[in-house]
């Protein structure tokens, strides 16, 4: 079927069916903004979580963007270091 695509960010993609029914319907020419995208309160795309306890035992909230141009995920260091595939530009800058 026909997908809603997110134009707050995260550029995730949702079938209608599959949206909460709090999801006010909407036009073709009104953006969508996800619930992620609208409270600024994203998950990790590895791990599904917004936070997690690093090496240290500390609480690690932070959440670093791929920098691919349309990608829009978000990953914990912890979470995007273990990928084998990402690219890294400079510290902290990179593309998944």
């Amino acid at each position: 079927g026909d997908l809603l695509m997110c134009d707050g960010g995260c550029f995730r993609s949702w079938h209608y069916d599959c949206l909460d029914d709090d999801i006010p319907q909407l036009s073709e020419d009104e953006p969508f903004v996800c619930r992620e995208c609208a409270k600024k309160r994203w998950k990790c795309f590895l791990c599904h979580r917004e936070e997690v306890i690093d090496d240290d035992g500390d609480v690690d909230t932070t959440l670093l963007p791929c920098a691919e141009l349309g990608c829009g995920k978000r990953y914990h260091w912890a979470c995007v270091s273990n990928l084998p595939h990402t690219q890294w530009d400079v510290p902290h800058i990179f593309k998944c």
